[in-house]
């Protein structure tokens, strides 16, 4: 990618304002990112605030990595706050659920194993790259 390219790619994003015009970016470049490890014993806010990998969590906030994964307890409550047992988010999006082709595995001894109820395995409607047939 050339430096007119990249800079034409760049304007696009916001010029043309759609997903694809992101994806042709995003696609053809390679973001580095760099990030000091820190934990509850070098725990630095002046870091912290440099840190240019971000989490968005579904209350809309926006939490440095390097503070999600240390520091205050963002990780654990935000599990906490959002999650729900899978069974709950099964019966939740079952109405969105397209099963999927029987998995076949060899067993220990070479055998083929195939159990349906186990490998009962679904994709999401509408979800990117997954198909509904």
């Amino acid at each position: 990618v050339t430096e007119k390219n990249c800079v034409r790619m760049i304007a696009s994003i916001f010029t043309e304002g759609n997903k694809e015009a992101v994806a042709k970016f995003t696609w053809r470049t390679l973001y580095i990112g760099n990030m000091h490890f820190q934990d509850a014993y070098d725990y630095d806010i002046q870091r912290l605030m440099r840190c240019d990998i971000h989490y968005a969590v579904p209350d809309g906030r926006v939490i440095p990595f390097c503070s999600y994964n240390s520091g205050p307890i963002y990780r654990t409550e935000v599990e906490k706050k959002f999650s729900i047992p899978i069974p709950d988010w099964q019966a939740r999006e079952e109405h969105r659920a397209v099963p999927l082709k029987t998995i076949e595995t060899m067993g220990v001894n070479g055998e083929v194993i195939v159990d349906p109820e186990y490998y009962k395995i679904r994709a999401l409607k509408g979800a990117p790259g997954m198909s509904s047939t």
